[in-house]
Order: structure tokens, then C-alpha cells, then sequence
């Protein structure tokens, strides 16, 4: 019987949560959005809490969330990454999606290198379900944000699932469409299918800031209440 735990990681200049979720019993875990610093953080983490890593999940493409992400696959050579296929172009080349001059992101510490790991690189879809770990994670295609915006939904965290909602919803806020590849009417209709089809106890462990619950949100996040009364999918 999986025994689920949660270790939460606040990363870097932007303060990105990194989210390990896995099964105590056996170890396994998977790693959602390993931002700056976690090349350093992660693998001192898995090493003292003795944890075996079964996949990189990215619930978009914009550096602050893939920054240690090719450091830790060289790392872990086995360990497969898995990206929106609509946002694999950051995954190319991710100073284009932030908005950012290269050269002021190299002074920064950058230092992009995803020469040979092609075999690594996996995509995902919309109603995919993964497997790691013993829980199961069902992705929601949640576009606006970046194009491939997903979130991963994990029924069997507690008694009221988890969604990780990487940028889409914050405490109070949503994600930012202003940058590269950001849209405002997908945006407004991933908002749409969150408030239609998650309950009011879902937990929302954000890709920044606070842990929220969703009917937490429904009374106080301002940019959801044009959605109050829509109705819920069944």
C-alpha cells in the first residue's frame, strides 16, 4: 500500500516550488519542476532521504521551472523528462519563452546544455495518466500560461487529491500570459475547465507562493469569479 509524502523546495531567484512526491515504503518519487538551484538541492535531498527518482515532470516549458533540469538528467541518465509537446521549443531554446535577453540570463548562471539527452525527453497529453511511484497523475492540458501549460492532478493525495497546478492559478492569482507564446482566451478557458470540473476541497499546490485550496479560491481569487456559475462537469 503507497504511503505518499510531499517534500516542497523553493527555488531560486523567482521562488519556484519544487514538489517531490513519491511513496515512503519503497522511496520512489517523482520530481515536479526542478527550478534554479535544484541541481545542488535535489540530488542532496534524494541522497539523505535515500529516495529513487522516476521522473522529471515539467508542467511548462519556462526556465524558472526547467532551469536544473538537464543537469539532473545527466545526473540520473536513466531517469526520463516529460514536457507538454507544445512547449518542446523551449525545451530547445528556453530563453525565448521568457521574455529575457540570453546574454542577461547566462550573467545569471545559466548555463543550457541538452546535448544527448534527446532519449530522455518524453511528452505527455492532455488526459494522460502517469504512473510513478505507485500514484497515479492525470495531466490537464491548461494552455495560456505557455502553450503545453499542464497540470497534474493526483487523486490519491489524502483525502482531497492534489492538483500542481504549475502556473495557472496562485493563491489569490493567476499565471501571467504577457510573455512569449502566453494567451489570454486559452487562459480564460483553462480558468473555465479548473472551475468546472474541481471541487471545492481540491488542494492546489502552486508552481509559486501558497498553498490554496480550490473553494478557497472560487471566494477569493478575483480572477475566477466570472466563473462562479458555471456549471460543473459531471
Amino acid at each position: 500500500m503507497v504511503e505518499p509524502f510531499i517534500d516542497v523546495l523553493c527555488l531560486g531567484m523567482w521562488q519556484t516550488n519544487c514538489y517531490v512526491v513519491g511513496d515512503r515504503t519503497t522511496g520512489h518519487c517523482a520530481i515536479i519542476d526542478p527550478g534554479q538551484g535544484g541541481s545542488e538541492a535535489l540530488p542532496a535531498l534524494v541522497e539523505e532521504k535515500g529516495y529513487h527518482v522516476e521522473a522529471l515532470l515539467l508542467t511548462h516549458g519556462h526556465l524558472d521551472h526547467t532551469w536544473s533540469a538537464p543537469d539532473l538528467a545527466r545526473l540520473w541518465p536513466t531517469v526520463p523528462i516529460r514536457l507538454h509537446k507544445a512547449d518542446t521549443w523551449m525545451w530547445e531554446d528556453p530563453t525565448a519563452g521568457m521574455g529575457t535577453p540570453k546574454e542577461t540570463l547566462m550573467q545569471l548562471g545559466l548555463a543550457w546544455d541538452i546535448s544527448g539527452l534527446g532519449d530522455q525527453l518524453e511528452t505527455y497529453t492532455d488526459r494522460s495518466t502517469m504512473t510513478l511511484a505507485g500514484i497515479a497523475f492525470t495531466v490537464m492540458h491548461t494552455p495560456g500560461h505557455t502553450p503545453g501549460s499542464s497540470v497534474f492532478i493526483a487523486d490519491a493525495l489524502g483525502e482531497e487529491g492534489v492538483v500542481f497546478a504549475g502556473d495557472l492559478i496562485f493563491k489569490g492569482s493567476i499565471g501571467r500570459t504577457d510573455l512569449p507564446g502566453g494567451d489570454d482566451a486559452q487562459m480564460q478557458q483553462s480558468l473555465r475547465l479548473m472551475m468546472q470540473t474541481q471541487p471545492d476541497d481540491r488542494i492546489i499546490a502552486p508552481g509559486h507562493g501558497e498553498v490554496t485550496s480550490m473553494g478557497q479560491e472560487r471566494r477569493i481569487n478575483p480572477f475566477l469569479r466570472q466563473y462562479a456559475s458555471s456549471p460543473r462537469l459531471r
